[in-house]
């Protein structure tokens, strides 16, 4: 569910150097910069938030830094019920594409990514990780209740009875 979030999940560029399509991103090469080399990976680190990979196995203090980047990204951005309440995958896809439409202005394959580029889809990139998280949240409570309460919200939108069926096998 998260990755849906991620806009470069939702599309692809076809040009004449890529007539099959450029992976969403993957196959934009860009200068190496904080471990990134190709437009998804830009975007997988957050627009360059946090571009630090953590080393595995986790350690206590890897789940230190986890929760120290979630409090930040919460206070970062304010989620309303209204967005987060949701499990209507065609929407979040929906989102997701229109901010695709433009990840690729500005940018030339193996050119840098600029200042103005980061400063302008950051805050979008953060909103997308900070949304996924809330909505993930919301699909556990409706499954399985919430730590806060016994009782479900009504979602803004109903699951569509698919997941509901393949939910149910789980248990």
């Amino acid at each position: 569910m998260g990755d849906i979030h991620q806009p470069l999940h939702t599309t692809s560029r076809y040009t004449a150097e890529h007539p099959t399509g450029d992976k969403g991103g993957n196959s934009f090469p860009l200068k190496y910069h904080y471990k990134a080399n190709e437009l998804h990976a830009v975007w997988d680190n957050v627009v360059y938030l946090y571009h630090v990979n953590p080393k595995r196995p986790f350690t206590e203090s890897s789940w230190g830094d986890f929760g120290a980047i979630a409090t930040d990204l919460n206070e970062r951005v304010k989620i309303s019920s209204t967005e987060a309440h949701t499990v209507d995958f065609a929407q979040m896809e929906k989102e997701s594409h229109a901010i695709s439409l433009h990840v690729y202005d500005g940018l030339k394959e193996g050119g840098t990514v600029s200042q103005s580029y980061i400063d302008k889809y950051q805050p979008i990139a953060v909103k997308r990780v900070v949304l996924a998280a809330h909505r993930i949240v919301y699909l556990i409570e409706q499954l399985f209740g919430s730590s806060k309460t016994s009782q479900r919200v009504e979602a803004s939108s109903p699951m569509p009875e698919s997941l509901k069926q393949r939910l149910q096998m789980l248990h």
